[in-house]
């Protein structure tokens, strides 16, 4: 398929905040870097939280898929441990399906939540930042993100 464009980016720019974004069909190379890039950010040992921008993404190939399980599955005490919550972006109901029924499936250790736009992401993303203590940081991310209104109360 030449000239399409796809790719999976991990910033950690705003850590703890951790942004991910997914365009297009990954190939298996592509997917096996993403995951050993996840791992990595793991590694550090500290809490995180991720938004997963998935507005342009293809989706998995039932080989991926079976990888991605099998990696959450290798991975999951160092999810439960350092991952305090993930909020994927998916825009269309279709996408928003097919990430419920896969969230369903493997049902991540840590919360999480379907939106469909980036500020909302964001928000529940320092929101939860909030909910562990680390509440320097998500004020630090608020003023850089430029989300300054108050969290609610509750």
């Amino acid at each position: 398929m030449g000239g399409s464009r796809h790719f999976a980016s991990i910033d950690d720019s705003h850590w703890p905040l951790l942004i991910s974004r997914i365009v297009g069909e990954m190939s298996n190379p592509e997917f096996d870097d993403y995951l050993a890039r996840s791992t990595r950010s793991m590694d550090r040992g500290q809490p995180h939280v991720l938004v997963v921008d998935l507005s342009q993404a293809a989706g998995m190939s039932p080989e991926q898929r079976k990888r991605f399980e099998q990696w959450s599955r290798d991975h999951d005490e160092a999810m439960r441990r350092t991952v305090v919550g993930a909020a994927y972006i998916a825009p269309t109901a279709v996408v928003r399906l097919a990430l419920s029924v896969l969230l369903h499936v493997w049902r991540p250790p840590y919360p999480y939540v379907i939106v469909a736009r980036e500020q909302q992401a964001f928000e529940w993303a320092l929101k939860r930042l909030e909910d562990v203590g680390l509440h320097a940081p998500a004020s630090r991310l608020r003023r850089e993100l430029g989300l300054l209104s108050q969290p609610r109360a509750g």
